[in-house]
This record gives C-alpha cells, sequence and structure tokens, in this order.
C-alpha cells in the first residue's frame, strides 16, 4: 500500500521499491491511515482514492487467441463480448451543476441521486464548462483559488452530478465486473443503486472500481451509476498546469467482465534488442513476459490452468489502413509458448513469465515502426477463457557515452509538446482529431511529441507506436503557482505528500508500459525538486529501467538522466555541452536546484523551446546549427502544438463565432491569451511558423552547387546528407526547376530517385547538366535561382506521394549573353511645380502628380497612368503616421513580454472574487509580487513593447517640419527633376515617465527627399537618426495609404507564406501572387502579422492590372513589407481577429530594416540582438513607380543607381558607451533586489532559513534602501 508504514521514513536508496518488479504495488484504497479527519476527501492529500482498483494496462477481454489477433487495436476496443463503452458522441447522461459542494444533490439510498429524469443532460465524455455549464478559466500558473494546500475553497468549488442507467450484458453476473473511467477532472465520488462504490482524484489517468457485488445484487436489473464530480480537490495542487481549467468526465467510460476464479489482470512485455554482431547486420531480440492473474485466492495454481503466449508478426501500418493488417496470418515468432506460473511475493496473485529469443527482428523506431501483435491466453481444460493482446515495439533505450540512444543510435529529438485540446470540446479529443495531429507533425518533419503535462489518452499511444512518433510520457505533476504565494518546494519537501506524488508516477508507468513509443518517462513539470521527486525517481528506476528519466525543474540532479532546460537562448543551448554547466547549480526564486555531481555528459535535450506564441517562432536556425553540430545536443520539443482556443459566439442574434482565450469567459482572474501558442491554430490550420520548423527540422540537408558553364548547359552538383537515424534514402525522389526573377526557364524531366545515402549523417552526391539557354534572354538584372525539392517517392501512412520532405536554393549566375544593362534615364521634360502655404504639388507627363502635405511633411497623394496610387488615410489614428518615416508596429507577443502582456490584459487590476479563499475584492496581484514588478518597470527592465509604450513611440509624429523644393531645370526650359526636402523630428512624450529614472522620449531626426521624375517614378530617400538612449525601434521604414481598389498583390520575394528577418529560412524566394486580404494571419490575439521579407519589389494594382510598383532603388537591395485594408492602429486595439474592422483603403508598409519576430521566450527581450535594428543613422530608398497589365515586374535598374544605396553610421562612441552603461546599471538595478533575497535567505538548497514574510520584508527593505540611495546620489 502507498500509504503503508514504509513512508514513514525517507528512503535514499530505491531498495524497498524492489518488489514492484515482481508484482504490481497496490493503490492506497481506504483512509485506514486517516484516522479521525474532519476533512473531506476532496481536500485532504492523504487520501487519494478508495476502493480505486491498481493501475494496470488496459485490459480487453478477448475470448480466443482468434479474436485477440484480430482485433483492431489502433481503433481502440469499444465494444466486445465482454467490454463495453458507455460513452461517446451520441451518449448523454442525466446532469445537474452546483456551485458549491453544499449545494450538490445528495444521493438516496437505493436509487441514486432524486429526481434526475428532471434534470438536463450533457455529452459524455465532454468538459461542462464546453456545455454551457460554469465558466471556463484559464491561468498560466497562477492557482484559480487561495493557496493553503490541501485546503480547497468550498466556495468556487463546482460540482456536476451525473447520472445514467447502463443494462450489464446477460451472462456477466457469475463473472467478476469492473467499471473504468479513462479521466475525470479532478475527482469524484460514485454510487452504484445508490450504494457508495468509491472516490478517485488525478484528472489524466483512470479510475477503475470492481462493481461485481452490485451487478449481482442487481439480478439482471439495470444499474444506477450516480458521479459527483468536483471541479478542484487537493490534487488540483498538482495539476497546475499552462491550460484551462476544465471539469468533467472527459474520457470515455466502459464497464469490462472477467473470469470469476481467475483471470489475466495485467501484463507486461519487455524487448531488449540485442546488438548486431556485424555492423548493419540481422539483430536479435529477447523478449521477457510476465502476466499477472487475479481472481479468488487458491492455495494451489489449478491444475486444469495454464498461460500461454503467442508473437505475430512483424507488421507496419498499411497505407490506407487504419490498424494493422489481421495478424492472423502473419508469421508467428512462437506459437502457444507456455509461461511459467508462480505465486507473487505478497501471496495475492499469480505471475506467469517466459522468455524468448526473436532472430532477424524488425526493429522499432518513428522511421520504421515495426510492430509485433503479443497473445497471452489463461487457458482452462485446454480451453481460452480469457486472453489480451497488445503491439509489442522492439527497441532499446539506453544513454551511453553521453548521448540518448534508441537501438544502439543517438537520434535526434525533432519534437514539440502537445495538450490534449479540441476547440468546442475541450479536454476530449477523438481519434479523428489524434490522427490528424499526428499526421501534421509528421508531415512537418517532426518526429517526437512530449506528452505535456500529463498522460494522454491510451489510445494516443497506440497510435504513436503504429504511426512512429517518440513520445515522452509526463506525469501529471505541475505545482508551479505556488511560486507566488508560497514557498517553490513545499510541497515536494514535504513527506505527507510523497505518496501523492509517487502514485501519479507510478499508475503512469503501469498504464504505458508497453508503448514502443514511449522512450522517456518524465517526473512532471515545473513542480520544483525535492525528496517526493527523488522518490519518484528511485520508484522508476527499480520498476523500469529500460528507459531514462527526464525532468527539467531539478537541473543537473541525479533524478533526471537527461538534461533538460527549458528556454535557454542559442548561447546558452551551447554552454550545455560543458560538465560544468549541466552540473550548475540554480539559486532563481521559483527555479532552485541544487549542485549536480555526475562525472559525465548527459545528453541535452530541450523539454520546451522555440515558444510559438502568437507571430513568433523566429531565431530557429540558431538553434538546430547547434543541434547538427555537437552531438550531445540531441534536440527539443517545440512550445507548443495547438493554439488553446475554445469556440465562443459573440452576442447578438447573428452573433459569430471565434476562439477565445483567457478573460474571454468573464473570469475573475485569467492569464489572457498566454495560453494561445501554438504552432497551429485550434483547428489545426498551420501558422506560418509551421514551414520554418518543416525546413529547419528537414532530414535531408541538400547542398546545391554550380560547378560551371558550357554553351548554356549548367553543370550542377547537388550534394545530399541524409540526417534519418534509421533510413537511407531509397524511398525517396528529388527534381529540380530553374527560374529567373520567378519566371520558369527549364525544369527536371521527371522525379529522379536520390542517390543512395545511408543513415545518420551518410553523403550521396549527384551531378547533372540543366539546360539554361532561356537565361540569355532574361536581362542581366535580375536573379535567376535553382530549387531542388526532396519528395516521398510513395505514399505513406501519414502523407501522401509527392509530399515534400526537404528542399534547397541556390543563386543561379546569370549568362554572360544576357540581355545587356538597359539603364532608365530620369532625364526627362514636361514637370511643373506648385508650391502653396500647405501644400507642394508636382505634376508631369502621364497624368502624374504629386502632392507633399507642408504641414505633417508626409506624401498625400501619388497619382500616375490615370489612377490614384497614394492618397491620405481618412483614419485618425494614421494622422502623423502614414506619408512619413515610421518606427512603430502592432505589438506581436513576444514584443510585450509576460509580465506586460498580462498588464495589457488589466492583469494588475484583477481582483478575486468571492469564494476563492480570499476576501472579495483582493488585488490579484499584490505584496513582494506586486513590488517586484513596480521595481522592473520603475529601472525599466521592461519589454520591447512596454519600452516602445512608455517612449510614445506609438503616437510619435512629426515636429518642427519643413518642407523645401528644388527644381532642376533643363536647356528647353523644363524641368528634368523636382526634388523636394523634408525635415522634422518625429517626437513623443514619454508615456511612462517616471520621476526618478525617466522614459527615454521618442525623438527621431528624419530627412526625406523626394525626387521626381518625369518617367512617373518618384524615389524616396529616407535618413533617421535613432539616438543611442533610445531602446530598439520596431521598424524603420514608411507607410503609404493605397486606394481600396489596390488589392491584388504581386510580389517577388520569400513566401508564399508570411515571413520576417529572422523566420524566412522556410520561405523560398519566388514570385507570388495573392491579394491583399490573403495576407492577413489572424493570429487569435491580433498583432504585427502578415509580411514579406527579402522582397525585391511588389505590386499592387487594381482589376485591371494598374497599380503601384514599389522597389528599392538600388538593384541588389530587399526591403520588407505588409498591405492590410486595417493600420498597424487597429491591429493593436482589437482583442481577437473579428474585432479588426476592413477599411477602404490599403495600409502599405514598406520597411528597410524590421523588428524581427523572436521566438525563444515570449516573457522577456528574448530576439537576438543580431536582429536588432540599431541605434545610429539609416539611410535607404525606395522607388514608387506606376504599372500597368503586363509590366508587373523587377523595374529596369536607374541610372546611377549607386547614389540610392542604402548605408548606415553608428552613433558617437561616447554617446553609444554612455547608452551602454545607463542600460547595465538600470538591468543590475532591477534584478539586485531578487538576487540579493536568493543569496541571504535561501542559504540552503532544502530548507529556507526564513520564512515567506520575512522573505517579503527582506526584499521590500533591500530594495527601499536602493531607491533611496538612488534618488539621493540622482544618478
Amino acid at each position: 500500500d502507498v500509504g503503508g508504514k514504509h513512508w514513514g521514513k525517507r528512503h535514499t536508496h530505491p531498495s524497498y521499491l524492489l518488489a514492484s518488479t515482481k508484482t504490481r504495488r497496490p493503490q492506497r484504497r481506504s483512509t485506514a491511515r486517516m484516522g479521525k479527519s474532519d476533512l473531506p476527501n476532496w481536500a485532504n492529500h492523504l487520501v487519494t482514492s478508495i476502493n480505486r482498483e491498481p493501475s494496470h494496462v488496459p485490459l480487453m477481454c478477448f475470448t480466443s487467441e482468434a479474436s485477440a489477433l484480430s482485433a483492431k487495436l489502433e481503433h481502440g476496443v469499444k465494444d466486445a463480448p465482454f467490454l463495453k463503452t458507455i460513452s461517446g458522441p451520441a451518449s448523454t447522461w442525466n446532469f445537474r451543476f452546483s456551485e458549491t459542494p453544499d449545494q450538490a444533490p445528495e444521493v438516496k439510498p437505493g436509487g441514486g441521486f432524486a429526481g434526475s429524469s428532471s434534470w438536463s443532460t450533457i455529452r459524455v465524455p465532454s468538459c461542462w464548462e464546453c456545455e454551457g455549464y460554469g465558466q471556463a478559466v484559464y491561468t498560466n500558473f497562477q492557482y484559480p483559488f487561495k493557496v493553503d494546500p490541501p485546503k480547497i475553497p468550498a466556495g468556487t468549488n463546482h460540482v456536476g452530478s451525473y447520472q445514467t442507467v447502463i443494462k450489464i450484458p446477460s451472462g456477466w453476473e457469475e463473472r467478476r465486473t469492473f467499471l473504468y473511467f479513462e479521466g475525470v477532472s479532478s475527482a469524484f465520488e460514485l454510487w452504484i443503486n445508490g450504494a457508495y462504490v468509491g472516490y478517485s482524484q488525478d484528472s489524466r489517468l483512470p479510475a477503475e472500481f470492481d462493481i461485481t457485488q452490485a451487478v449481482r445484487r442487481s439480478s439482471g436489473a439495470a444499474l444506477t451509476l450516480s458521479l459527483r464530480v468536483f471541479r478542484y480537490c487537493d490534487g488540483s495542487y498538482l495539476e497546475d498546469q499552462d491550460q484551462w481549467w476544465l471539469s468533467g468526465i472527459h474520457r470515455d467510460v466502459l464497464v469490462y467482465s472477467k473470469p470469476d476464479s481467475l483471470y489475466i489482470a495485467d501484463y507486461e512485455v519487455i524487448p531488449r534488442l540485442l546488438a548486431p554482431e556485424i555492423p548493419g547486420g540481422a539483430r536479435t531480440a529477447e523478449v521477457a513476459m510476465r502476466a499477472t492473474l487475479r481472481g479468488f485466492f487458491l492455495s494451489e495454481f489449478p491444475d486444469d490452468a495454464t498461460v500461454v503466449a503467442t508473437l505475430a508478426g512483424p507488421q507496419t501500418l498499411q497505407v490506407g489502413a487504419s490498424t494493422l493488417d489481421d495478424p492472423t496470418h502473419a508469421p508467428k515468432v512462437f506459437d502457444g509458448m507456455q509461461l511459467t506460473v508462480k505465486r507473487s511475493a505478497d501471496g495475492k496473485s499469480w505471475i506467469a513469465e517466459g522468455k524468448a529469443t526473436v532472430e532477424d527482428a524488425k526493429a522499432w523506431s518513428a522511421e520504421e515502426p515495426w510492430l509485433y501483435t503479443w497473445v497471452v491466453q489463461l487457458l482452462r481444460g485446454g480451453e481460452c477463457v480469457d486472453a489480451e493482446a497488445t503491439r509489442v515495439g522492439l527497441r532499446s533505450v539506453t544513454i551511453e557515452g553521453g548521448l540518448f540512444l534508441v537501438n544502439d543510435t543517438a537520434i535526434e529529438i525533432r519534437g514539440v509538446n502537445r495538450h490534449e485540446h479540441d476547440d468546442r470540446t475541450g479536454k476530449y479529443t477523438d481519434m479523428e482529431s489524434m490522427l490528424l495531429d499526428i499526421r501534421l507533425i509528421k508531415q512537418l518533419n517532426m518526429n517526437a511529441v512530449r506528452a505535456s503535462h500529463y498522460p494522454n489518452r491510451s489510445l494516443w499511444y497506440v497510435l504513436c507506436d503504429a504511426y512512429g512518433l517518440y513520445v515522452c510520457d509526463e506525469a501529471n505533476l505541475e505545482t508551479h503557482g505556488l511560486m507566488l504565494d508560497t514557498w517553490e518546494k513545499q510541497l515536494t519537501s514535504d513527506k505527507s505528500w510523497e505518496p501523492a506524488f509517487v502514485e501519479r508516477m507510478s499508475r503512469m508507468v503501469e498504464r504505458d508500459k508497453n508503448h514502443a513509443s514511449i522512450i522517456m518517462w518524465s517526473l512532471g513539470n515545473e513542480a520544483s525538486y525535492g525528496r517526493n521527486h527523488d522518490a519518484m525517481a528511485a520508484y522508476t528506476r527499480a520498476r523500469d529501467p529500460s528507459r531514462p528519466i527526464h525532468y527539467e525543474s531539478c537541473g543537473g540532479a541525479p533524478a533526471t538522466d537527461i538534461i533538460c532546460p527549458m528556454y535557454p537562448s542559442p548561447s546558452k543551448f551551447a554552454g550545455l555541452t560543458q560538465l560544468e554547466n549541466q552540473n550548475q547549480r540554480c539559486t532563481e526564486y521559483g527555479r532552485r536546484w541544487p549542485q549536480g555531481s555526475a562525472q559525465e555528459l548527459r545528453p541535452v535535450i530541450l523539454c520546451e523551446y522555440a515558444h510559438a506564441m502568437g507571430n513568433s517562432t523566429g531565431n530557429m536556425e540558431e538553434y538546430w546549427n547547434l543541434v547538427r553540430k555537437e552531438r550531445h545536443l540531441q534536440g527539443g520539443f517545440i512550445w507548443d502544438w495547438v493554439d488553446q482556443g475554445l469556440v465562443k459566439t459573440t452576442p447578438g442574434p447573428k452573433g459569430k463565432e471565434f476562439w477565445a482565450y483567457g478573460g474571454d469567459f468573464g473570469e475573475a482572474i485569467h492569464d489572457a491569451q498566454f495560453n494561445i501558442n501554438g504552432l497551429v491554430f485550434p483547428d489545426r490550420s498551420l501558422h506560418p511558423g509551421c514551414w520554418e520548423v518543416k525546413k529547419v527540422y528537414q532530414p535531408i540537408e541538400v547542398s546545391v552547387a554550380v560547378l560551371e558553364e558550357k554553351h548554356a548547359l549548367l553543370k550542377v552538383q547537388v550534394t545530399f546528407t541524409n540526417v534519418f537515424n534509421f533510413i537511407d534514402t531509397s524511398n525517396l525522389v528529388f527534381d529540380w526547376f530553374l527560374e529567373s526573377d520567378g519566371d520558369e526557364i527549364s525544369r527536371a524531366g521527371a522525379k529522379t530517385p536520390l542517390p543512395l545515402a545511408g543513415p545518420n549523417g551518410g553523403m550521396a552526391t549527384i551531378t547533372f547538366q540543366l539546360d539554361a539557354a532561356g537565361l540569355r534572354s532574361r536581362r542581366a538584372n535580375e536573379e535567376a535561382m535553382i530549387t531542388l525539392q526532396v519528395y516521398q517517392a510513395k505514399d505513406s501512412t501519414w502523407a501522401p506521394f509527392g509530399h515534400v520532405i526537404a528542399w534547397a536554393q541556390s543563386p543561379v549566375p546569370m549568362l554572360a549573353q544576357a540581355t545587356p544593362f538597359q539603364p532608365i534615364l530620369l532625364q526627362h521634360n514636361g514637370l511643373k511645380a506648385l508650391e502653396s502655404s500647405t501644400d507642394v504639388e508636382v505634376t508631369g507627363p502621364m497624368g502624374l502628380r504629386v502632392v507633399v502635405c507642408r504641414k505633417r511633411g508626409a506624401i498625400t497623394t501619388l497619382e500616375a497612368n490615370g489612377i490614384t496610387l497614394v492618397t491620405a488615410s481618412g483614419n485618425a489614428d494614421m494622422l502623423g503616421f502614414d506619408g512619413v518615416q515610421s518606427f512603430w508596429r502592432a505589438h506581436t507577443d513576444n514584443d510585450n513580454g509576460g509580465s506586460d502582456t498580462l498588464a495589457a490584459c488589466g492583469a494588475f487590476d484583477q481582483t478575486w472574487e468571492e469564494g476563492c479563499g480570499f476576501p472579495a475584492g483582493t488585488k490579484r496581484i499584490r505584496g513582494a509580487q506586486a513590488f517586484f514588478l513596480w521595481w522592473l518597470s520603475y529601472w525599466r527592465d521592461t519589454s520591447y513593447g512596454r519600452m516602445w509604450t512608455d517612449a510614445g513611440m506609438r503616437r510619435a509624429a512629426p515636429r518642427d517640419t519643413t518642407v523645401t523644393i528644388t527644381r532642376f531645370p533643363n536647356d528647353g526650359g523644363g524641368l528634368d527633376k523636382v526634388e523636394i526636402t523634408i525635415k522634422y523630428t518625429v517626437a513623443a512624450d514619454g508615456l511612462g515617465e517616471s520621476k526618478v529614472v525617466g522614459s527615454p522620449k521618442t525623438r527621431i531626426e528624419c530627412t526625406t527627399v523626394v525626387e521626381i521624375h518625369g518617367t512617373s517614378d518618384v524615389i524616396i530617400t529616407n535618413t533617421c537618426s535613432i539616438p543611442a538612449w533610445m531602446p530598439p525601434v520596431a521598424r524603420v521604414g514608411m507607410t503609404l495609404t493605397l486606394p481600396n481598389e489596390l488589392t491584388n498583390l504581386a510580389y517577388f520575394g520569400h513566401g508564399p507564406h508570411e515571413s520576417y528577418t529572422d523566420r524566412k529560412l522556410g520561405a523560398p524566394l519566388g514570385a507570388y501572387e495573392t491579394t491583399v486580404d490573403e495576407t492577413f494571419v489572424p493570429y487569435l490575439a491580433p498583432s504585427e502579422n502578415g509580411a514579406r521579407a527579402g522582397v525585391r519589389w511588389c505590386a499592387l494594382t487594381n482589376a485591371a492590372g494598374k497599380g503601384l510598383l514599389v522597389s528599392p532603388a538600388c538593384n541588389g537591395e530587399t526591403f520588407l513589407f505588409s498591405a492590410h485594408r486595417f493600420t498597424p492602429h487597429d491591429l493593436h486595439k482589437a482583442t481577437h481577429p473579428h474585432e479588426v474592422p476592413l477599411r477602404d483603403e490599403v495600409t502599405l508598409c514598406v520597411d528597410h530594416q524590421h523588428m524581427p519576430c523572436g521566438g525563444n521566450d515570449s516573457w522577456s527581450r528574448s530576439q537576438l540582438d543580431q536582429y536588432l535594428i540599431k541605434s545610429g543613422t539609416h539611410t535607404y530608398s525606395i522607388r514608387l513607380s506606376p504599372v500597368s497589365p503586363g509590366s508587373i515586374g523587377r523595374p529596369q535598374d536607374l541610372s546611377g543607381d549607386e547614389q540610392f544605396k542604402s548605408s548606415f553610421e553608428p552613433p558617437p562612441a561616447g554617446a553609444a558607451a554612455r547608452a551602454r552603461l545607463v542600460s547595465y546599471f538600470r538591468s543590475t538595478m532591477a534584478i539586485f533586489p531578487m538576487r540579493l533575497v536568493e543569496k541571504w535567505i535561501f542559504v540552503s538548497e532544502d530548507e529556507m532559513v526564513a520564512g515567506v514574510p520575512v522573505f517579503y520584508l527582506a526584499l521590500s527593505a533591500c530594495a527601499v534602501v536602493v531607491a533611496a540611495w538612488y534618488t539621493a546620489t540622482k544618478f
């Protein structure tokens, strides 16, 4: 018993758990240890279950070997002679919602809940908040109630009362019957026919009860099942994961029957793959088998009983099939092998064991998921009375030489974290949803999933076995929110919580132990580190030494076999190849772990990285350059897979559905969109960042080089590097095409098989010739590019033939005979310039008309070719923003950072509602937490978005504007050129100014020179001087307003999807056509979106093909642009995509430089320095030209275009040094109090010298002293 006397002292050695290798340790089934506690079960951590059966593998109760072999295990067996599912999409149970436990209906002896026939109904499985009851709540790691473990405030503990009637099939009365709940959140009590059955908690693991006596007492009559489900329980303190708090019966409910006197209660198949005798040779596997039998206790095993096992296979899932072919006719490795039976160590069961050798074994891996089918039968008198079946993958997992090995091979973890989430059903995910996830994950070149942060549905692992995904299986354990209100290690260091901790691990291991896809166990997530984690690790190592252990929150302590940090920068990631860094102690508040003592390097696998929140997933390349360079850096799991939006409808008779996040359901306490950080939208449509992930993760690296050109034939050499770990390139083909400025010149005649390259870095080179004669007719200033794509050579279970696995591009030099350079001569007669007190107007041939506003210094009109190309915005927000230089963008989640995102959604003003354990109106952020956040803000240790706001950049506008005009006459009395010079200062008062520190006010000196030529070309040269003391700006560019008719978009740049400076590797360079509206990316929290990077030219045209062509004035340069029918201000003000207005104008942003997406995390200034816009003087030129049908494309070069070449001049050295000094001082001062407290208050690893109140006082005292000193010295 987990609650037994052996838990009375702390064990430092796993020997006390060795018995579990012989028999499964029973779960706690009574409250005997409780004594006479007045605490209800749901608020007593010493009671985790009552009468719950021990955890075991899912049982399917087959009646013969044939039925077991032919079962469609990949569908999840839900209906068999002795197994019935009593839930499902069409299943509804009577339901009553209660605000508190006291208001929940009572169970009537002999009949269940009285009056339930008049209740409403609810689907089972489902989450009741998604069915219209209660309120979905999202918090990141803030508990949604007062932290006082194990107590749970009754006032907010909603209760769902469920009742249904089930009919037990005839013939089950003389058998043993079990009721099996796959998942109920968070705790429940069960009655049958009004008689109490038991209690269970742990939202993500099954709860099973023996209901044999209830079935027999019913004498064939229907049974009334009554459940009282609690929204929260003491176990909720261990379930503080970053997800929605949702409640109810969210997984399937089954009832099954077993023979009464003796039956198969559990089984285990343990493969051990032996090394081949010669490299690459055939492999042998040893298979150890064990079955646990229970029933009436017999002094001797029945003479007529035998236990036999069969292993059939190997097989793989076939294309078009959803389950393995019937293994009945598959080869038998062994058939009817009799297992040896002995009594278990505790005398309560029988253990049948055996071993077998598999010659010429087919190893399982994510790349080749070969499976065998294992069947165990209990025979009585030679007849099968009970049978079970499972798929078996023969594979080994070891750590050797600091490397994580599968089948003796160091593997890459190209992974992603995945929550179970459906936008309509919450935590219930059906088979179709799971299959969609698997196929998309594999199509994006991922091979691994972390079950974050809890055990998933059993069917998920079955599917991962069959389709081929590595899985990190994680215990349902997170206590992250403790750090906000108490000592972070409170629960893991408390011996009385040890059974609850270990039980969550042991029950997961017992349920999932047979899955080949599970290659590591995780002790949980962000639950601090202490003695209870050591107990979990000790149990797991003793119970299953075949898999390593993963746990991030212990750093390099012995509890983990893998160094698995979250969100290190690329530089810190690289540093983990050093032993001292792997063992490094951490004393940060909320992330404390001791010095490691390992003598050898361990594999490094990032448990979370690349935080994909909104417009994110930048600089992935920096991480994967390291992974493929440093052998001990073996990959990681992106955070995370899916945006956790829930469908909600706007009010009114014509309500629109939208995806809701925290706060949208009226929650008093919430963390806004911080659960909207997936690679895919809630409906599994892809974020643009997915293409970057796919490119970085591609398992075939392709290098293309042009060796020589002869007679218009290019000799091309392609080198393929196979990064797959187990398969060669024999199932891949490739082709190529040659383009010039996006126009196809030539293409491979057919897809060609890749040259054979072995796994793990095998290389193969192929050389071929391509016809480049078509380049001769192209202009010399064009760009020629060869694109090579690698495809699947045939259909697979997760992608069709022709699915692109990898691709690469390489520039091709233009042929010497290409059309020679023909620059446009800008001199042209016919220009006229008019001046007034308000405007400067220039007119010219072909209807050219340019107007510059003297007051704002803005280009307000550009007309040519009979249409308006640029106009003035009618939106008040755009005054001072369009037609001039721009430096601000609508903030992304990464711009805002964590605390500033919360501030934007009003977290600092949130108050606790009545019933949550606090007095109503109590501030959520208060005390030391509020002080520390204020302190960070005071010293400007804030996000870039907050810095921009404090500097007033959103409302910055031109001031002190001067406009001068220069005419360039020619000999004929006309004008060759008109040059308008505009000087102004983009300035604003800091909006968050502090009396002590102050916020730097936006003040950027700008000069814009508008050159107007008679050719209708308008060349705009912008110069801006960004002072060293300003934060990095969001953009160095220009915003123009275009008429609403110019909505057809063509461009040559990185596409076809959104791309940014640090996220364009996965966007091929090419010519693309789309529309303005189609570039909008509806991130659930609207932000900057839809840009295209590395652009050579873009054209916005009307239905007739007339419009505006934008390009750099100097050939060879590029820009970034976005075009939308809304403004950056519209995006910034909207909280959901449906709130973004569509205006009758197009806002075109043309940027010389643009802020990166970032993605290391979303709560710090994590954008990499090399992508940030530097302070100093930037000069660049853009060219605006009218375009007509047939002329869309790269414009001809300008004569003397070198004069328009962009340039950058850094700020004076003294100013830059002062700015760096002030920045360093401020960041040091910002973190000083916390670091001081960490060093002096937390003086040991396991204990605090002082309590939390002392910590608060010390923190406040330090901060006050430093602030007083700073004020006095007036630095």
